[in-house]
């Protein structure tokens, strides 16, 4: 499936137009596809996974530390994580701590502190950045 996935390079919503109008893919595929090599990577231990994530780490674009949280459509600060760990670079180490400290620093707050990221789904996206600061 990853593989499919990495030769067919096309968002889901345009093979499938009527989930456009349901669940279409904002961030496109590159995250999933670092996602999913990382995971990969962690699950089998074989370095042409490590080697995709790196790859897809800079054809995407994902040293920016630019994501805006971690969500069902954006996976890119789980990339920044996950080879943060798999790899340790400073490279990735310092993606993340960029984006942990945009995000904490940066992001709205509601008067009882909870950190307001989207108004769809408020406490999923707080939990989610939760998880990956912790």
């Amino acid at each position: 499936l990853y593989e499919f996935a990495d030769q067919v390079r096309v968002e889901y919503d345009v093979s499938i137009p009527e989930a456009s109008a349901y669940y279409r893919s904002w961030s496109g595929y590159g995250d999933e596809l670092g996602w999913s090599a990382c995971w990969l990577y962690y699950a089998t231990g074989e370095s042409i996974y490590l080697n995709d994530a790196k790859r897809h780490w800079n054809d995407f674009g994902m040293n920016k530390g630019d994501a805006t949280g971690f969500s069902w459509d954006d996976k890119t600060a789980g990339v920044y994580l996950l080879m943060s760990q798999l790899d340790g670079g400073s490279e990735y180490l310092t993606t993340l701590q960029k984006f942990m400290d945009r995000i904490i620093n940066d992001s709205p707050y509601t008067p009882g502190g909870l950190m307001y990221l989207d108004p769809w789904g408020s406490l999923r996206h707080a939990n989610n950045v939760a998880f990956i600061a912790l």
